[in-house]
């Protein structure tokens, strides 16, 4: 449980990293750092997103399964890494390096990590 923990400080520590959610296969959250009323409206509503997802790619090829989804929006990133009992999210938000960016480059958005039995960083 250990090592857990210290993957999970050391995502959060990540510059952008708004928070954490560890969630079961039903979707109820039983790891987060954010305050209760954002696990809650996070985990409900990227659960739906989610089980629709791997549905999707499974009619697509039943032998398949989905292992990583990730939703860009103008100002978050949710990372959402799905596992053998539930899945983990995280929130990132968009943040200025401070640095010039190429007209073409994207800028950084903040970013959620969620995983399941395993977490992916």
């Amino acid at each position: 449980m250990a090592e857990v923990e210290e993957t999970l400080k050391r995502i959060q520590s990540q510059k952008g990293v708004q928070g954490i959610i560890i969630v079961n296969s039903e979707g109820i959250p039983v790891k987060t750092t954010l305050d209760n009323s954002s696990t809650v409206h996070y985990a409900g509503l990227i659960h739906q997103l989610v089980m629709k997802a791997r549905s999707t790619v499974r009619d697509i090829d039943p032998q398949n399964d989905l292992t990583f989804l990730r939703v860009r929006s103008k100002k978050n990133e949710i990372m959402i890494a799905p596992g053998g009992w539930g899945f983990s999210r995280g929130v990132h938000t968009h943040s200025d390096t401070g640095r010039e960016q190429h007209p073409t480059q994207r800028p950084r958005r903040p970013r959620t990590f969620l995983s399941g039995d395993k977490l992916i960083y």
